[in-house]
């Protein structure tokens, strides 16, 4: 990797050192269907993760691998995104119940 490319690399790896923590997270607090949907968010990382790595081994072209990365990384932060409503919304929905279980 040459010039700016650096940069890149190591932006895609904050990108997933942002969104394991979220994925961890989602995976212990939400439940339900909100668990099921995290579970596939985290399933297509993994597959779009796979798919890099083939890109990386099979054709053994930077630029492609290069592609690639960025495509990941940016899947990544969607599911960061998705992730990250997911729990907030959850959150707001406990605070309801809390507030519906004082007013008895």
């Amino acid at each position: 990797m040459t010039g700016s490319w650096h940069v890149v690399k190591w932006a895609c790896f904050a990108v997933f050192a942002v969104y394991l923590p979220v994925q961890v997270l989602a995976l212990r607090r939400l439940g339900g269907e909100l668990k099921n949907r995290s579970n596939r968010i985290l399933l297509v990382i993994l597959v779009f993760t796979m798919l890099q790595s083939y890109v990386q081994e099979v054709f053994e072209n930077q630029e492609a691998s290069r592609v690639a990365m960025v495509v990941v990384a940016s899947a990544a932060i969607v599911a960061t995104g998705v992730l990250a409503q997911m729990l907030h919304s959850r959150g707001n929905s406990g605070e309801q119940e809390l507030k519906g279980g004082l007013s008895r």
